[in-house]
């Protein structure tokens, strides 16, 4: 089941509109402040979860419709992301800062280029989806179809969207920290003949890892020693000065 979700999933480069990515199924508005919007009017809480996809699928998504939760409305979630986005019949698909400056923001050009704005392109969330939902590819027009893929399974699995500030589900952080941490020990060395296997390359690392860190276990522990002596020589060489007594009259 997991190796199945990590193949369906797709990274997004950062350039151009969505290609297949997912967005996440959160409550960024935290589920707390959600509940409390559907405790005080539950009539307008479902009118927004059906008609307003902004409501729906940025700010409450997940007590929208989280089949697992007992407070959720467990709401049809691939039938309303249709008839919202997908569909071009009924999607309300528009860029509310115009064309010309969302092509700006997905072509990266202008000032989209600098450091300044780096991170901020079509997988921002909740920005993209706000300002340049059509450029972005977030919703289908007669003319342009949807690139994101609104995947229930996807969106709402915690191991791919497990932090609200994520906008794309990712992969596992687990397979992620693996291979950070894979890539920090072999891309600097390399492999001693082509006869050697990936698995007798990774002891080679670790003897190499090993072999270097007695050295600094010594240096530490002979830092500690010292400043042990230090401070014992300290005390001694402290002394109490208690004040002089004045007798009562």
């Amino acid at each position: 089941m997991a190796e199945d979700i990590v193949d369906r999933l797709k990274s997004y480069k950062g350039y151009g509109p969505l290609n297949g990515q997912t967005p996440c199924c959160v409550d960024r508005m935290t589920t707390i402040a959600c509940g409390r919007l559907q405790m005080l009017n539950p009539v307008l809480f479902l009118y927004n979860c059906v008609h307003n996809a902004d409501f729906a699928f940025v700010q409450c998504c997940r007590s929208c419709f989280d089949h697992k939760s007992a407070t959720s409305l467990r709401l049809d979630y691939d039938k309303i992301s249709q008839v919202l986005l997908t569909n071009p019949q009924s999607a309300i698909c528009y860029d509310r800062r115009g064309e010309a400056w969302c092509d700006q923001l997905v072509r990266r050009k202008s000032f989209w280029d600098s450091k300044r704005f780096k991170n901020l392109d079509c997988a921002s969330m909740p920005f993209a989806f706000r300002v340049c939902r059509m450029s972005c590819g977030y919703c289908s027009t007669n003319a342009i179809k949807a690139g994101a893929v609104y995947d229930y399974t996807l969106a709402s699995d915690i191991r791919t969207c497990n932090n609200p500030a994520f906008a794309l589900a990712y992969e596992p952080m687990a397979k992620r920290i693996f291979q950070k941490f894979e890539r920090r020990f072999t891309s600097s060395l390399q492999i001693p003949n082509n006869t050697t296997s990936n698995e007798e390359f990774l002891l080679i690392t670790d003897e190499r890892n090993l072999a270097a860190s007695p050295k600094r276990n010594k240096t530490k522990i002979r830092n500690s020693h010292e400043a042990t002596i230090k401070k014992k020589e300290n005390k001694k060489n402290f002394r109490w000065h208690l004040p002089s007594i004045i007798p009562l009259s």
